[in-house]
Order: structure tokens, then C-alpha cells, then sequence
């Protein structure tokens, strides 16, 4: 697990992603953190937490994780905890 503070900068409308029969919430949350700017992904009960609104600085635990798609590798940044 890794940690940092962001300041928020924009928090995308919920996608509702269906994963066989379960409905799944998703949302972007963009913002800065030092002077680099990152985009975390935020599931379910977590992406209607009252903290992720612009302008907010928030306390995030999040996880790493790549995969690879025909020789290709994608990142992805996901919080585990909101502070």
C-alpha cells in the first residue's frame, strides 16, 4: 500500500460497470499531488465518499497494479482508504 495527500482537482460521474450480475461503481478522481498531477480510480462504496469534491486535499491509501495486453503493460491507481 502506498499513501500520499491530494488535492483535488475533479471527481468524474459515477460508471456503473456491470461484471456478470453484479453492478459495480466506478469514478476517476484527478488531482495533484506535490507538483505532479495523477488520476486514481475509486470503487463502489468509496466513490460516493463525501471527501471527493474539488478543491478538497484528502489523505489517500491506494494500491498499485499493472497488467499486460498483447505485449502492452497498463497501470492502475486504486484507493483503498480515504482520510
Amino acid at each position: 500500500m502506498f499513501s500520499t495527500i491530494l488535492k483535488i482537482t475533479k471527481v468524474s460521474d459515477p460508471e456503473i460497470i456491470t461484471s456478470g450480475e453484479k453492478e459495480l461503481k466506478m469514478r476517476w478522481v484527478i488531482g495533484t499531488t506535490g507538483e505532479k498531477q495523477i488520476a486514481l480510480k475509486v470503487w463502489n462504496d468509496l466513490a460516493t465518499n463525501e471527501k471527493l469534491l474539488a478543491g478538497n486535499d484528502v489523505t489517500l491509501d491506494f494500491r498499485i497494479e499493472s497488467r499486460e495486453s498483447n505485449g502492452r503493460y497498463f497501470t492502475d491507481l486504486t484507493i483503498t482508504k480515504i482520510s
